[in-house]
């Protein structure tokens, strides 16, 4: 970043986020980005801004995760990859022919 001139930059995951098909996995993965993501703020303070990482589908876990990295982990604001085409309940909805 020193070597660009960049002073600070926004962390986030990019698409598809941490959702692969398996709620309990994406909760593990979305608490361990998330936290890797707030230990790297900490070591580098007023470098980085933070999305936290939320594992949707999963409604209830999501919440919770989002209230976690607000408040123990600092974060200001959360991320939610979503997919317009993939219904929660696995049908898609797309109208595409």
């Amino acid at each position: 970043m020193d070597g660009t001139g960049d002073r600070a930059a926004l962390l986030s995951v990019s698409s598809p986020g941490v959702h692969f098909g398996d709620d309990g996995a994406a909760v593990r993965l979305a608490r361990s980005v998330n936290v890797e993501e707030a230990a790297l703020v900490a070591e580098h303070p007023g470098r980085f801004g933070l999305l936290a990482s939320l594992p949707l589908p999963d409604v209830a876990a999501a919440v919770s995760e989002a209230e976690r990295a607000l408040g123990e982990l600092n974060f200001r604001r959360g991320a939610a990859c979503t997919s317009p085409t993939r219904a929660t309940s696995g049908r898609s909805k797309s109208r595409r022919k």
